[in-house]
This record gives structure tokens, sequence and C-alpha cells, in this order.
């Protein structure tokens, strides 16, 4: 996945959790993820919209690995042994949280 195809998997993932009534903390590791649901998780919205970007999905890609990567650095005690599972499900992540995540991976591929 180049730089650019990320960027616009993550531009996509929050154009599809935005308004937030399209994010939900409620879902399986291994849920099956399909467009037509009303709320996504952010695991769902990832792999939805890579999908939709590069015609596959890829656990360890460039995108996957920054947005595990700033659940770590800002939320170290929400990760578990799938970060980006875990910290969606955990009791004290909030839609903001999950936001700020995306808008720091973000910065971090335009920089």
């Amino acid at each position: 996945m180049s730089r650019e195809q990320a960027l616009q998997v993550i531009n996509l993932v929050i154009e599809l959790l935005t308004p937030e009534h399209k994010w939900t903390k409620d879902g399986l590791f291994d849920q099956e993820c399909r467009i037509t649901d009303s709320a996504f998780t952010l695991s769902c919205a990832l792999k939805l919209m890579q999908l939709s970007v590069t015609g596959n999905y890829e656990s360890r890609n460039l995108v996957m690995r920054k947005v595990r990567n700033k659940i770590k650095w800002h939320f170290f005690w929400r990760q578990g042994f799938h970060p980006i599972y875990a910290f969606n499900k955990h009791k004290k992540t909030t839609y903001d949280d999950v936001m700020l995540v995306l808008d720091k991976v973000k910065a971090s591929l335009q920089s």
C-alpha cells in the first residue's frame, strides 16, 4: 500500500465514521463487515475502506501499522493482543479518542 493509498483510506474511514452515531464499540473480533451496516467499529471501517481503495485487505499494511502505533503511543493501556479491536472496544474509549487516533495517523501520512 502506498502512502497516497493509506491517506485515502484514512480520509474515507473518517468520512465513514462521521457523524458520531456511525461509530460503534460493539463488535466481535472476527465479525463480518458490510458497507450496508448502520454503524461501524474502527476495525470494520479500516477493512471496508482498504477494500474500497486497494481491492484487498491486509492487516499488516502501512495504514494498519500507523493506526496501531498511534494507539500504542496515545492510549497504551487500552491496547490488547489485537490493539485496534481492543482499543475500540475498551470501556473508556470514546468517539473523540477514535477520531484523535485517525487525525494523528492522517497528519503522519501528510508529513
